[in-house]
């Protein structure tokens, strides 16, 4: 495969850009504007079209991604097309030719004898280990960059937009779950929003902390399998509204593949548990154990 940038397409994207630009700054005006950080992301996609249109750095992410999450078991059904670099320059992209199946055609999944399920976990590994251990995770799971390989492997297509999500965000983000499902510390939740920079209207922190207990209960009353990501996200929307929160434009991002995510378990494995598979609670469970002793370790300097 070789992809190749269209000459002039620099000239073209530096306009377009200007006028994104102009629109969120229009777009932040209103309250849901400010929320979702249109700038902010507008900023975060002109970041990443200067990346996509060198394409020897778009190769260096795919491998960089793609190493980190080899290092688990769960890895093992991830995949990138191998890059060519001797044929490889900023605006020439050379990779291995893959043959696959499109990740949204469950039918045609099923009739290979794939096993949805080991698909799912795989995207949904891809998702919480890159971008919560690692800060790195792609950033358009949509199926046109999603193929499953005569393996049985995804394969990952097209690394032009990265999500990042640097040590200090990560580092609350996982004290945020912490508190929120492990220490049902609704007020210490409350604090790390404030510190990601997030809050616009400040409340009481009683009146917080029952606001954000409220959200956080019904999480920890059903299994995963049993949640919507789509439901989860109308609530927050809500919370959201009521404390002018700014979402930092990373985890708007990373919300978005989530979404993929949701899309393509239904279509694979509707009636798959997440939270019954014992390769996964493993992995939850071996994940906020390293939480909870990075929490116990920043207590105790």
């Amino acid at each position: 495969m070789v992809k190749i940038q269209r000459p002039g397409i620099r000239r073209r994207v530096a306009a377009d850009l200007q006028i994104l630009k102009r629109f969120a700054q229009t777009v932040e005006l209103a309250k849901l504007g400010r929320r979702l950080s249109a700038q902010d992301v507008v900023a975060d996609f002109a970041d990443n079209l200067a990346e996509e249109l060198d394409f020897r750095l778009e190769a260096q992410s795919m491998e960089a991604w793609v190493s980190h999450l080899h290092a688990s078991p769960l890895g093992k059904n991830i995949r990138v097309p191998q890059v060519h670099w001797d044929f490889t320059t900023e605006r020439v992209l050379t990779m291995e030719r893959v043959h696959g199946i499109r990740i949204d055609n469950a039918a045609a999944i099923r009739k290979a004898g794939f096993d949805g399920v080991e698909l799912v976990k795989a995207l949904l590994f891809s998702v919480f280990e890159g971008g919560l251990r690692h800060g790195l995770f792609h950033g358009d799971l949509h199926a046109g960059n999603l193929y499953v390989d005569e393996a049985g492997r995804i394969v990952f297509f097209d690394f032009g937009i990265m999500g990042r999500i640097d040590p200090r965000t990560r580092w609350l983000l996982r004290e945020l779950v912490y508190a929120l499902l492990v220490k049902k510390d609704h007020a210490a939740a409350g604090k790390i929003v404030v510190l990601m920079g997030a809050v616009g209207t400040m409340k009481p922190e009683t009146q917080a902390a029952k606001d954000l207990e409220r959200f956080a209960t019904p999480l920890t009353m059903q299994s995963l399998g049993d949640m919507s990501y789509a439901d989860i996200g109308r609530q927050l929307s809500a919370l959201a509204d009521a404390y002018d929160v700014k979402l930092p434009r990373e985890l708007v991002l990373i919300g978005k593949q989530f979404l993929y995510v949701e899309r393509y378990m239904k279509l694979l494995a509707p009636r798959w548990q997440m939270m019954s598979d014992p390769q996964l609670t493993g992995y939850f469970a071996n994940f906020m154990v390293e939480v909870s002793r990075e929490h116990q370790s920043d207590i105790e300097v």
